[in-house]
């Protein structure tokens, strides 16, 4: 009878200790973010002579050059830095984990994957517009009426501060959007999220399914919105796959990247209508769009793993 107990002992310790290093790993975000936060306030203090804890973000308008370029750094610092890429690599380098097996970048990537990746990203558009159409329909139970309002409204305003961070009126400044808003949050969440949390999933749990969707579901409640959360596990999750198929950090990254920077460079060209009506989130695609979208995204996916496999070979063959 006691050793019928020791398997499910031994799943029970394994799920502690999973729980336990993600707990670590979040403190770590904690402890770092602080820390990104205090030293950002300090340069922006010095640097910009801007005082951040003044800056009323909800009047923040685009005129306002050194405020923005001081929310910016602020934004590099104390968020892709502090909150993701310092705790990515002192978390590995603590548990004495080889960053190189967690963050794979000599992997060979062959070009049909770059362009498989890519192509992803456009083809899942349909059906990530419908997931965020889905995300708003949900609500909140009649006693938290208040709440849900005062969340939509944070929200929309989040939107708005957004809206005017990455508006530019010349090109020196879409570049440093880009590298703000595309670039650095595409390299230090990828690490984060794919590098380093989902590679410890896969390992810890044996499931690369349940890493993923962990990974992605996580990814998603870092962004913080409620009303477009779905949308983002989406994201999390097709970028996840891609890691897990190419395993080569660099192709989730050039996904992140030109989805972010897409959205800047569309507020920059498009300035009165802020998009390509057919690339907006809140484009409502017919309902033939969405099931094509769908088929298109889950017949890249499964592509992906056959091409590995025909790399393999070829490659296996040519050394014989």
């Amino acid at each position: 009878m006691f050793e019928e107990e020791v398997p499910e002992f031994s799943s029970l310790k394994r799920l502690a200790t999973i729980i336990g290093k993600l707990l670590v790993l979040g403190g770590m975000v904690l402890v770092f973010g602080t820390v990104g936060t205090m030293l950002s306030y300090f340069i922006c203090l010095y640097g910009f002579e801007i005082d951040l804890s003044k800056v009323s973000l909800a009047n923040l308008q685009p005129s306002q050059v050194r405020e923005l370029n001081a929310m910016k750094v602020f934004q590099v610092i104390a968020g892709s830095l502090g909150m993701f890429l310092v705790p990515a690599l002192v978390f590995t380098k603590s548990l004495g984990l080889d960053l190189k097996y967690y963050i794979p970048t000599k992997t060979k990537v062959y070009w049909p994957f770059w362009v498989l990746g890519v192509a992803l990203l456009f083809v899942s558009n349909p059906i990530t517009a419908w997931l965020y159409q889905i995300n708003q329909y949900l609500s909140f139970p009649a006693s938290y009426k208040d709440f849900e309002t005062s969340l939509k409204a944070m929200e929309a305003s989040a939107a708005a501060i957004t809206k005017v961070m990455i508006s530019a009126q010349d090109m020196p400044t879409l570049l440093f959007n880009i590298f703000v808003v595309a670039l650095m949050p595409a390299i230090c969440e990828e690490i984060f999220f794919r590098g380093v949390m989902q590679q410890y999933l896969r390992i810890s749990t044996g499931n690369s399914h349940v890493a993923i969707l962990l990974s992605a579901l996580i990814f998603s409640g870092f962004h913080g919105q409620f009303y477009g959360f779905l949308p983002r596990v989406m994201l999390g999750a097709l970028l996840g796959y891609v890691y897990n198929y190419t395993a080569n950090i660099k192709v989730p990254i050039l996904i992140h990247f030109i989805n972010n920077a897409l959205a800047v460079i569309m507020v920059y060209v498009y300035k009165e209508n802020t998009s390509i009506e057919w690339l907006d989130e809140n484009y409502q695609y017919a309902w033939y769009w969405v099931v094509l979208s769908a088929l298109g995204t889950f017949a890249i996916l499964k592509s992906f793993k056959p091409l590995v496999l025909y790399y393999i070979r070829n490659r296996f063959s040519k050394k014989l």
